[in-house]
């Protein structure tokens, strides 16, 4: 059972929570590995700037016309949305990761308090690999950007980054590398 309770603990709503699994936890967990990138090094990067440094996943969202912005983001202990809008169309003028986000940054820190970080599990089947971000082959030593990505046990890339393939990076003679 799941309930909502008031400030001073009575009941306001109350109801039986059933659990159905729909996808795969190897499914599951590449899109939260996905959406962690989002907030690490995409639009959801700001999440960082202002102070949440636990395991969280999310996504930013905006109308074409900047009516609505969203952010929809998760820790392995706790989801939340935020929609900032109005009830009759409007520009807001600020993206999710403007005006939503931060919402949800706020939210987040003060619902999760002092409570420890965890991280993501990771269900068995799941392996990790460092990729060249350029290829998105494996990375050798020569590779300058670098990143760790998850796959599918058998999914994983085999072959060694082409462009770095023996591991040192091959400049030209004369630097002349603003071309």
């Amino acid at each position: 059972m799941t309930d909502v309770v008031d400030r001073g603990g009575q009941l306001v709503e109350g109801h039986r929570l059933t659990v159905e699994r729909v996808m795969p936890a190897t499914d599951a967990y590449l899109v939260t590995h996905l959406l962690e990138g989002v907030i690490e090094n995409g639009t959801g990067r700001r999440v960082r700037r202002l102070g949440l440094i636990r395991p969280a996943a999310g996504k930013t969202g905006t109308t074409n016309d900047f009516n609505d912005a969203w952010f929809a983001g998760y820790t392995p202990d706790l989801l939340a949305v935020v929609w900032v809008g109005f009830d009759r169309p409007q520009s807001l003028g600020l993206t999710g990761a403007g005006a939503a986000l931060p919402i949800w940054v706020r939210f987040m820190k003060e619902a999760l308090g002092e409570k420890a970080p965890v991280a993501f599990s990771v269900p068995p089947g799941i392996v990790f690999r460092e990729i060249d971000r350029e290829t998105g082959a494996l990375a050798t030593s020569g590779c300058r950007a670098v990143v760790r990505e998850a796959f599918l046990a058998g999914d994983e890339p085999t072959e060694p980054c082409p462009l770095h393939r023996r591991g040192l990076i091959e400049w030209p003679a004369w630097p002349n590398w603003n071309r």
